[in-house]
């Protein structure tokens, strides 16, 4: 077990756990709750808007714009995008996943609640948003290095493409580790229930884009 974790706070843990998941999930288990998992996902989230808006801040500055508004300045378009997703696919699991993976889940551990759970799927949306944070930024690196014409386009796409493939893995591989280590419970449960629970709302993400949500 970790030594001084009490003095860690938790917005550290959650940085621990991209880094060290295997060390600090077992701790999340013991001594994780929901006010702490509440305060690491506001945390991130105000972290993941604060890099956004200083990301468009860069890039818009350097372009080549006669008349730009504030609202142009401080959002980029294709920035704004990516944490419009986040905040819509985080929403609808929200309500979608989480009974639905209490519902299957609770074959393998009949103790399981309906406020542990979301609690660890706050705990584990907080390291995607960390994730979406540096992805984010690397987002905000690149660009600025092709209009200072640091770095040729190719290679910004070449960067850009690698770090979206990589952040994605990561965070699916952090969501499922997060939730098999902390509700401790069989993998083949996590991946029947996140599997279904996933499906159903992305089907319903799908269709909130199709009816013009």
């Amino acid at each position: 077990m970790i030594n001084s974790t009490d003095f860690v706070s938790v917005y550290r843990q959650i940085f621990n756990i991209m880094i060290r998941p295997n060390l600090w999930l077992p701790y999340i288990r013991v001594k994780g709750s929901l006010r702490n998992a509440i305060k690491a996902l506001v945390f991130y989230i105000i972290l993941m808007l604060l890099v956004m808006t200083l990301g468009s801040i860069s890039v818009n500055l350097l372009k080549d714009i006669s008349s730009t508004t504030l609202a142009d300045l401080l959002i980029n378009p294709t920035l704004a995008m990516h944490i419009v997703g986040s905040f819509v696919t985080f929403v609808i699991m929200s309500v979608v996943f989480v009974p639905i993976f209490l519902l299957i889940a609770r074959g393998a551990d009949a103790a399981l609640t309906l406020k542990r759970v979301f609690m660890v799927y706050l705990y584990a949306y907080s390291e995607i948003f960390l994730v979406k944070s540096i992805e984010l930024f690397i987002f905000s690196l690149m660009s600025i290095f092709v209009l200072t014409n640091i770095v040729n386009m190719v290679f910004s796409g070449a960067v850009i493409l690698g770090t979206t493939l990589t952040c994605g893995l990561l965070q699916i591989v952090l969501f499922f580790k997060t939730f098999k280590t902390v509700l401790d419970i069989p993998y083949l449960t996590i991946v029947v229930a996140g599997g279904i629970g996933g499906g159903i709302s992305m089907f319903v993400l799908s269709l909130l884009e199709k009816i013009g949500f």
